[in-house]
């Protein structure tokens, strides 16, 4: 028979293993607080910043193993990285991102997108938004909300919006904040977006601007009632939009007024011959010591869906193995190899040679 005692440690062990592995399931998700992932000059930038790419790069690298990076990287040109980062002892290793200062994971800024997306789509407004990619020249965002006139909707494909949105909705928290106020801005009004709803969470404020001459201005805000200035007869209780923030589950906001000129009923999806989408293009990273541009063919066709996991103690990206290949592939094309093996120590790297 068993000893009590000896029971009893065991359980009290198991239990600090499982608080260990909540703890480092919480850790990933607060590195990674909102799930957008967009191509910006080539570069894929997780959660507004190259640092949160680091991070989700870092994690990969740290839970999969040298081995899993190995199989995926030609031998000698991961034999180069490793002599450049750590051939030269005299040299700090300086990683792009640090694990100990992340950001706290937020729950609210998707929640009130999703229901200010139910509040249109409840009128029946071709409204979209979340982790669609919205294909602007070269680069890919993903706008928390936004609306298309039927006039639009034949630039609509089953993965991406080629052009801009009518009207974009964005909910900005601090960690995005300049972000989303800078290169964010910066490339829609570039692309043409006629105007854009700074919904700032932190600060309960509601910013609509319009684009003019090719640079933003702010509209007024006179009355309890917003009317949109590129989509004619949309309006919005603007000070209800923050109303579910606090709650829990999905709240359909109803403080729209919809018009006919985005009704959805007239939507028609592109589906090409040669359409784009995911496994449109083999997967077959392009690798090097430096950072190497990504190309629009390839981030719709490996970066699969948008969503960080952590199962079993390994991240797990787009749902599946393969699509966790390909979001590495993609991460160590947009940080470079050089970057890729300073997340493992050298005597890791040198068991796969």
């Amino acid at each position: 028979m068993l000893d009590i005692g000896y029971l009893a440690l065991l359980l009290g062990l198991k239990r600090c293993l499982n608080f260990l592995k909540m703890r480092e399931s919480l850790r990933f998700y607060d590195a990674l607080p909102k799930h957008k992932a967009e191509l910006v000059d080539g570069q894929m930038y997780i959660g507004g910043s190259l640092a949160k790419s680091a991070m989700a790069l870092g994690y990969m690298v740290e839970k999969l193993g040298a081995a899993y990076v190995a199989n995926l990287v030609p031998k000698d040109l991961l034999q180069d990285a490793v002599i450049e980062v750590y051939g030269n002892p005299a040299v700090p290793i300086e990683k792009m991102a640090d694990f100990n200062s992340v950001e706290p994971y937020y729950y609210r800024p998707q929640k009130v997108a999703t229901d200010l997306r139910m509040g249109l789509f409840s009128h029946h407004a071709s409204v979209w938004g979340g982790t669609l990619a919205v294909k602007l020249d070269q680069d890919v965002f993903m706008p928390d909300v936004f609306v298309l006139k039927n006039e639009s909707n034949d630039r609509m494909h089953n993965s991406y919006l080629d052009g801009p949105p009518d009207l974009v909705i964005e909910v900005v928290t601090p960690y995005m904040r300049s972000f989303d106020f800078g290169i964010r801005l910066e490339r829609y009004a570039s692309a043409g977006v006629p105007e854009i709803w700074m919904l700032d969470l932190e600060r309960r404020s509601f910013e609509p601007m319009r684009l003019e001459l090719g640079s933003w201005l702010k509209s007024p805000i006179e009355n309890e009632v917003f009317a949109s200035t590129s989509i004619p007869g949309l309006t919005v209780q603007h000070k209800k939009m923050f109303d579910s923030a606090e709650e829990m589950g999905l709240s359909i906001l109803d403080i729209f007024e919809v018009p006919d000129s985005v009704a959805r009923e007239k939507l028609r999806l592109r589906k090409d011959k040669d359409e784009l989408g995911w496994g449109s293009v083999p997967f077959a990273p392009r690798l090097a010591l430096k950072p190497v541009h990504i190309t629009f063919e390839e981030f719709i066709s490996w970066g699969g869906e948008v969503k960080f996991e952590m199962m079993d103690g390994k991240p797990i990206f787009g749902g599946g193995n393969q699509t966790t290949k390909e979001w590495l592939g993609l991460l160590m094309m947009s940080l470079g190899l050089a970057e890729t093996v300073k997340y493992l120590p050298g005597e890791e790297w040198s068991k796969v040679f």
